[in-house]
C-alpha cells in the first residue's frame, strides 16, 4: 500500500518525526474501542491492519456499513464507500488525495442514515432528482459535485463523547 495515496509520506512514519510505534497505537485504539460501537466501511480490511493487537475489537460492537448498503441481488463485489455515498447521499468523495477523515465522516453519515431508517426514501429521492435532471437536459453530474463536509467535532457528537 502506498502511504502517499493517504496523504502520508515515509518521513511521517519515522519516530524521530513524532510517529508513535504501532504497538502503542493499537493498544490505545483497543482502549478506545472497548465497550463501544465501532462503525467502519469494509471493516475486514481495517481489522486486518491490526498486526499486534489481534483482539483489538473483541470487546466492541462492529458495524460495517458495507453490509448495511449491499447493492442489488447478484452484486459480485461489495459496494465501495464512494459508491454508497453517491447513491444514498448524492455527494462525491475520494476525488483527490485519500482522506481518512473524509472516509470516517462519510461512513458515519451512511450509518446514521441507515440507523434512522431513511436510506430507502433518500435513495428514491435522489433517483427521482437524477431522472428529472436528465429529462431537463442537465445530466446528473451536478448532483454529485458536493464534497462531504465533516469535522472532528461532528464525529465526537455522533459518538456521544
Amino acid at each position: 500500500m502506498n502511504p502517499k495515496r493517504f496523504g502520508v509520506i515515509w518521513n511521517d512514519l519515522k519516530s524521530k518525526n513524532g510517529a508513535v510505534p504501532a504497538a502503542i497505537v493499537e493498544r490505545n485504539c483497543q482502549r478506545i474501542f472497548e465497550g463501544r460501537a465501532v462503525v467502519m466501511h469494509a471493516a475486514q480490511g481495517d481489522m486486518n491492519s491490526f498486526r499486534i493487537e489481534q483482539d483489538a475489537f473483541v470487546d466492541s460492537t462492529m458495524v460495517d456499513t458495507q453490509s448495511l448498503y449491499h447493492g442489488p441481488m447478484g452484486l459480485r463485489h461489495p459496494p465501495r464507500l464512494a459508491d454508497c455515498f453517491a447513491d444514498y447521499l448524492g455527494q462525491s468523495i475520494q476525488t483527490g488525495v485519500h482522506s481518512p477523515v473524509e472516509d470516517a465522516c462519510a461512513t458515519m453519515q451512511l450509518y446514521l442514515l441507515h440507523k434512522d431508517g431513511g436510506h430507502h426514501a433518500q435513495r428514491a429521492r435522489l433517483e427521482q432528482q437524477r431522472a428529472e435532471a436528465y429529462e431537463a437536459g442537465l445530466g446528473v453530474g451536478h448532483l454529485g459535485a458536493h464534497k462531504a463536509r465533516c469535522y472532528y467535532a461532528d464525529l465526537l457528537e455522533y459518538s456521544g463523547s
